[in-house]
């Protein structure tokens, strides 16, 4: 790292125009970029733009799931050139840019629904503890269990329990959770019965 910053600081001596590049950032974009990356040209970009997602994750990101042009029209002018020079704008769309688009904004699907299933376990976990304090206060010996975990079918998420005339009634939990605000769920006809 040393020669590297020494490197870096004899550039900017001898080069005149060194002081306008960003000389550490394409550094560390070297670093992220696939080692077989074409070097110039639409396909570098793409390769940098795609390699920036995968490594740091943007919040800009989140927003690719919404469509080419919608997600451009979010992003400020400077960013929108970067996606025009990269040859991601053009139109007719050629099929390798599709191919790009399709796998990038992919992975930001399955980050974002990595996200919501890490939030959905959570409020799961949430659950099994209240209902495990709740079943205590009631002095009713038995956990809650976990069906929503172990499989994906059972119809609810945690099963609890109620004390009712002739012994424990099962309690059927569906777990919900968001991150929209106002609060708004979908539930199902099934669910609210």
């Amino acid at each position: 790292m040393k020669v590297l910053k020494r490197t870096l600081s004899l550039i900017d001596q001898v080069e005149a125009d060194a002081h306008t590049l960003d000389m550490e950032a394409s550094v560390h974009l070297s670093c992220l970029v696939e080692a077989d990356c074409p070097m110039d040209g639409h396909a570098f970009y793409q390769s940098c733009i795609k390699a920036v997602l995968l490594k740091h994750q943007p919040i800009w990101s989140k927003a690719m799931r919404s469509g080419r042009r919608r997600f451009v029209q979010t992003l400020g002018p400077n960013d929108q050139d970067v996606f025009a020079a990269a040859g991601l704008m053009d139109d007719p769309t050629p099929h390798h840019v599709v191919t790009w688009w399709d796998a990038v904004s992919g992975y930001a699907r399955l980050m974002s629904d990595q996200e919501k299933m890490e939030q959905g376990r959570f409020a799961e976990i949430l659950t099994l503890d209240h209902e495990r304090a709740r079943l205590n206060a009631m002095g009713i010996e038995k956990e809650p269990e976990w069906p929503g975990f172990d499989d994906n079918y059972a119809g609810y998420d945690v099963l609890s329990y109620d004390q009712g005339e002739t012994g424990l009634l099962n309690r059927m939990i569906e777990v919900k959770s968001t991150t929209v605000s106002p609060l708004r769920f979908i539930l199902t006809r099934n669910e609210w019965n």
